[in-house]
């Protein structure tokens, strides 16, 4: 199927938005990572499997749908995202609701093709049926639960196409909630594969079954109250003890919240809109924990 040329309303759209963000910084946990965001790995952000499932999901997308100039919007700055292999003449934009976040990760100059803006993705500033795809990496856990997974829904539904597709990571806590006491000897005992599994892990046994969150300070204080020395667990596990550290920045950052709803919870909000497609669970430690997932509309 040969893609029509755009409406005028619709290339206009893409001119007023192809522009570059402006940093205005705001005061959350984002505002101290800068730099340091190198030594966050995975799963807090995707690595190269998850990065060839998304591929893959796009691919087999594309080849359905075979357009000329696919229009895709991504949920976040994930350079990951942005980076990966695109079907040929796919426009991309990103959108972040925390400027400073946009200027720590957006890798600037090394895409030609996209640009990043600053909107809160629940209001999106783009014509309805503007996108082909939306793509997205943990993005729904900056949400809360469940008002704006309905509100994420409709929007989402509005700015796709007919055939329009959602691909998202998830993070999905373990139906048993674990104890934290566990956690912590797993930690020790070296069954956990690095310091980023681990604190997601700590996050999930720390939400409130209510709405299934926690904040970035709440997983700081149990960290720092159980935690004798940091240096000590680098040396035993053979860590990085800057890749450790990194649990600092969450002192203090109440405001900083974090969902991780059940897989099944999110596809009952999503369901009168979209269709739960594809359920991909990584192979790595925990990967049922961070399954991509692909929701077409309906």
């Amino acid at each position: 199927m040969v893609q029509a040329p755009l409406p005028v309303s619709r290339r206009r759209q893409q001119q007023l938005l192809d522009k570059r963000y402006s940093v205005t910084l705001s005061k959350t946990y984002w505002n101290n990572v800068g730099s340091d965001w190198d030594l966050v790995g995975p799963p807090l952000r995707p690595s190269l499997e998850d990065t060839a499932i998304m591929e893959g999901l796009v691919e087999r997308w594309h080849n359905s749908i075979n357009l000329v100039f696919p229009q895709a919007v991504i949920l976040g700055v994930t350079q990951e995202i942005v980076k990966m292999r695109w079907p040929a003449n796919t426009n991309i934009l990103a959108f972040d609701r925390e400027p400073a976040r946009i200027h720590s990760l957006w890798p600037h100059h090394t895409v030609s093709n996209a640009a990043a803006l600053c909107s809160n993705w629940l209001e999106l500033p783009l014509i309805d049926g503007y996108a082909d795809l939306v793509l997205a990496d943990g993005s729904f856990t900056l949400l809360a639960f469940p008002e704006d997974y309905i509100k994420i829904a409709h929007e989402l539904s509005r700015i796709l196409a007919p055939g329009g597709i959602v691909a998202v990571r998830m993070y999905v806590a373990p139906l048993r909630l674990e104890s934290v006491d566990e956690i912590f000897k797993d930690l020790w005992e070296g069954k956990i594969g690095n310091f980023n599994t681990f604190k997601w892990r700590l996050a999930m046994a720390l939400i409130d079954p209510s709405d299934f969150t926690v904040s970035f300070d709440e997983i700081w204080k149990v960290w720092n109250d159980k935690m004798t020395s940091s240096e000590k667990l680098a040396k035993t596990l053979n860590w990085p003890l800057p890749v450790i550290s990194m649990i600092e920045k969450y002192k203090g950052c109440d405001s900083t919240r974090n969902t991780y709803p059940p897989l099944e919870k999110v596809s009952q909000l999503f369901a009168p809109l979209f269709k739960m497609e594809d359920v991909i669970v990584p192979s790595y430690q925990d990967g049922e924990r961070y399954p991509t997932v692909c929701f077409r509309k309906i």
